[in-house]
């Protein structure tokens, strides 16, 4: 899990980066789809690329259907 802030970045910011590392990004909360003015915390799940995502991640275990 990475922890940013949406004053000097996006999530699409660090996307290349993780992707070359052999990662994948498999979440991302609370991030504007731009930089923002305000110091807007938000968070990006990385998960090695072809591990099993976790339903918890996914948002299977929140949906309505489930609840």
């Amino acid at each position: 899990m990475l922890q940013e802030n949406n004053l000097g970045s996006t999530a699409e910011t660090f996307r290349e980066m993780i992707e070359t590392a052999g990662l994948s990004i498999v979440l991302v909360d609370g991030c504007a789809p731009q930089r923002t003015l305000d110091s807007r915390i938000y968070y990006i799940g990385v998960m090695q690329r072809g591990d099993l995502v976790p339903a918890w991640v996914s948002g299977a275990a929140t949906t309505p259907a489930t609840r």
